[in-house]
């Protein structure tokens, strides 16, 4: 299947071993700067899979309850992955779409069935049809009638398939493989990363809790795009966050199915199974997919974007195909709904496209335009819409100042731009690609040194044929923007897989098989390298072997490993709150867990209540206002506000207006759950006091003042927590202590 586009850039001669000799120094020298010490993170191992003190040891009277639901969250997952691949498969024929290609075949069908998929949420979210008795009916019913045509026209697995590859090929192979199975095995966890609990699935949990697509006051997140998180809430709806997690190491396989197929394609079966291997074992987008990020989902839709185009400018029988020029388009529409940062993608690939001069007249007569933009507008555009619909602006929260519309305050749009890492910062600008890859491991871009190893070896490579240069240009562009847009590196996943993909093509085919076998061999080296490490970051952050050896429960790991977890009352509220009740977070936004209908503070928006009391005049209006947005329960997590409130102090009010919160919190709630670091109060309908005063009022740690005593007394900073503590008598004149 090779194409051989691909040769050496000196001759056959004594050059190459001397280049190779290089090259193999120059690893060892990467390998020796990420981290001059390897053998002592592999203590890091037990971290990940041994319970943490004080966890109950196995028991094997809980074994029957967490193999039950082990196979209830793999079934779940299996479901919906065969549903989408079987929806995907009827869509592809319907289409007339074909591709020699097995592995990229497979991933495209993966490809259409999630947009189906999401297509399908989107209608019912609309129509205000997300309530669970009849989705669960639906998708079932639509599974079901799958399984059965399914028996009527059984599934052909590909014949066409890379062969076993040799010994080097094989232990990265491995190596991939078992980076997958550490990802997926994160599946039997539930979701505790704060970007999950606030809007992965946050948001679309608030969704299904009103019963479809909806405005949510206060959460900008929740006017980006969900293309991602939508195909993951159908595994949430059968099953919960496991589900969803699990189906996100699925999408991370078919991810590596794609770039696998495409470097087979190029450069013949050991560049398949390079690409493959390399993809797998990226840590950055393993840490994504143990979590519900969706940067594998982005990755995927990139991949098939660039592998489409690469059609056009390969082949130019391809310019009159209209499935292929509306498939490339959707596959444009798709990435775009899973993330913004794939406009830089697009913006790129089709830039260099366009600048040959050749095609122009077989795009415009052939209508590309018109049929790429039907397929990319055909979902991407409905998320404009709905964004259109609810803040009067396509692209909110960004371009206000442009479009119109609601508009974000500018603090808060600062707040989420520095959060985001948009402007670069750091030293030299000639450095940062060292400083950035080199860093070692952390949540926002673990590399490993496998990337810095092959940059130098691909420039002793030359393309032949004017699309590998088009690929390799897009390449070299994608890293320059992307590294002038973001330095958070999970972000820049696309294109580093697409510069595997460049060279597994180039260094694994036949002709540079010493090559292909050296990178085979350090890019195993560098999986085992940093597992240790990826294995640490797991224990610290996840630390689920207490789950995986049925020694914790749900929700004891909930309770235990989310910060400031609001999880123990989320149970108190499923158990003992009317079905009818709503309720307003104060002090935290991580609200996946909360089981009724509610509204939260954003930590970039001024909180509901921060914003009543501020224009509020007395506590009749105060009343009337909560009155008028239907809450009946206010929820308040001290610990994670006095943490957001560090961050974002929003809780800024003059000593009148703390004054009249304290006699609100003293008249018009009732305290019904004090378990730290939460308290529930029920509204009253009428103002009334109380002889109970419950003590100190709760939303009164949120001022400046009380936050910086309080960091103030935890750094030993006595001074200072002095200073403060005057502050807060002068803010508060009217408690009688401070705790």
């Amino acid at each position: 299947m090779s194409n051989m586009s691909f040769e050496f850039r000196f001759r056959k001669t004594s050059l190459e071993p001397w280049c190779l000799a290089l090259w193999g120094g120059w690893c060892f020298f990467v390998f020796w700067k990420f981290n001059p010490h390897p053998p002592e993170y592999f203590n890091l191992i037990q971290n990940a899979f041994s319970p943490l003190a004080g966890t109950n040891p196995a028991s094997f009277d809980q074994w029957p309850q967490w193999c039950f639901q082990i196979l209830k969250i793999s079934g779940t997952t299996a479901g919906v992955v065969f549903g989408a691949l079987r929806l995907g498969g009827k869509l592809t024929r319907w289409l007339g779409f074909q591709t020699k290609n097995s592995l990229m075949g497979l991933s495209v069908e993966f490809a259409l069935g999630i947009a189906a998929v999401d297509l399908i949420w989107l209608g019912f979210g609309f129509a205000h049809l997300w309530v669970f008795p009849f989705l669960r009916i639906f998708f079932g019913g639509v599974l079901l009638f799958l399984v059965l045509d399914a028996f009527r026209r059984p599934f052909r697995f590909p014949r066409s398939l890379p062969a076993f590859p040799e010994w080097p090929f094989r232990l990265s192979a491995l190596g991939g493989i078992l980076y997958w199975l550490f990802s997926a095995l994160h599946g039997f966890l539930p979701e505790t990363h704060n970007d999950g609990l606030v809007y992965h699935l946050g948001t679309p949990v608030y969704w299904l809790l009103n019963h479809g697509i909806t405005d949510f006051p206060n959460q900008p997140h929740a006017s980006f795009p969900y293309g991602g998180e939508l195909f993951l809430l159908t595994g949430y709806l059968f099953q919960g966050p496991e589900a969803a997690k699990l189906i996100n190491s699925v999408v991370l396989g078919f991810c590596a199915l794609a770039s696998a197929g495409w470097a087979w394609e190029a450069g013949g079966r050991h560049s398949g199974w390079l690409a493959f291997s390399l993809t797998l074992t990226l840590p950055l987008l393993v840490w994504v997919s143990i979590s519900t990020q969706i940067e594998g989902f982005l990755s995927l839709y990139l991949v098939l974007f660039f592998y489409f185009l690469f059609q056009f400018v390969s082949r130019p029988a391809a310019r009159g195909d209209q499935t292929l020029v509306f498939l490339s388009g959707l596959w444009g529409g798709m990435a775009l709904s899973v993330k913004y940062t794939a406009v830089l993608g697009l913006g790129i690939g089709f830039l260099l496209l366009l600048r040959d001069k050749r095609v122009w007249k077989d795009y415009f007569k052939k209508k590309f335009f018109l049929i790429f933009g039907a397929g990319l507008l055909g979902i991407y555009g409905i998320w404009l819409l709905k964004n259109w619909a609810y803040t009067a602006n396509p692209l909110y929260p960004y371009f206000d100042s442009l479009l119109g519309g609601r508009k974000m305050s500018a603090q808060g749009f600062q707040w989420m731009i520095e959060d985001q890492r948009f402007v670069p910062t750091g030293g030299e600008w000639w450095n940062v690609p060292w400083n950035l890859l080199m860093t070692g491991s952390n949540p926002f871009g673990f590399v490993g040194p496998v990337l810095m190893s092959f940059l130098p070896a691909i420039f002793l490579f030359r393309f032949k044929t004017p699309e590998w240069r088009w690929l390799a240009w897009a390449v070299v562009l994608l890293g320059i923007t992307g590294l002038g847009t973001t330095q958070i590196l999970k972000f820049h996943a696309p294109g580093i897989i697409l510069f595997f993909i460049l060279f597994s093509a180039a260094g694994g085919s036949a002709p540079f098989s010493w090559w292909g076998k050296g990178a085979a061999l350090t890019a195993f080296l560098s999986a085992l390298f940093c597992f240790p490490l990826l294995a640490g970051m797991s224990g610290f952050y996840c630390s689920g072997g207490g789950m995986w050896s049925a020694g914790e429960t749900r929700d004891q790991y909930l309770g235990r490993v989310i910060p400031h977890s609001p999880y123990p009352a989320c149970r108190f509220i499923s158990e003992n709150l009317p079905r009818d009740s709503r309720l307003l977070i104060a002090g935290d936004s991580r609200v996946l867990y909360y089981p009724r209908p509610f509204r939260a503070d954003s930590g970039y928006e001024t909180p509901f209540l921060a914003s009543l009391f501020q224009k509020a005049g007395n506590l009749e209006q105060v009343r009337l206002k909560i009155r008028e947005a239907g809450f009946t329960h206010l929820v308040v997590n001290v610990g994670e506000g006095i943490r957001l409130s560090a961050k974002y102090p929003h809780y800024d009010l003059t000593s009148g207006q703390w004054r009249l919160l304290d006699d609100y919190f003293k008249r018009g709630l009732d305290v019904i759950y004090r378990k730290d670091p939460i308290v529930i109060f029920q509204v009253r309908q009428a103002l009334k006091e109380t002889a109970d005063k419950e003590g100190f009022d709760p939303l009164l740690y949120f001022s400046r003042p009380v936050v910086g005593f309080l960091l103030a007394r935890q750094k030993g900073n006595l001074e200072e927590a002095e200073i403060q503590r005057k502050k807060i008598l002068e803010l508060y004149p009217f408690i009688t202590r401070f705790p």
